[in-house]
């Protein structure tokens, strides 16, 4: 049983695509405030995970946003903004469980 209420692939899919959704929303708005927490969402989970206590499953959400995380924009770099928002989403799709 997963500790983070990610108990199947689905479900990992799911919370994925819950980010990439805000991703995408994020990067229509482009201001600071919807960055920052796009952002926060992802070092939330960052630093939640716990490699003793995850399933499967926890380490394959848990390393795509280890590697969303990495990515993202800098707040005080507006410039790296767009690049940064691209590699979120890069990496969400590319760490996202395939579909059977």
């Amino acid at each position: 049983m997963s500790v983070y209420g990610i108990e199947t692939e689905d479900d990992c899919r799911k919370k994925i695509d819950e980010l990439l959704e805000k991703t995408r929303r994020v990067g229509e708005t482009m201001n600071e405030e919807s960055v920052a927490d796009l952002k926060a969402d992802l070092k939330r989970y960052f630093d939640l995970r716990n490699d003793k206590k995850m399933s499967a499953v926890d380490r394959t959400f848990f390393r795509a946003i280890h590697e969303a995380y990495l990515r993202s924009p800098h707040l005080g770099r507006r410039q790296t903004w767009r690049t940064g928002l691209y590699e979120i989403e890069w990496k969400l799709k590319f760490m996202r469980p395939k579909e059977k």
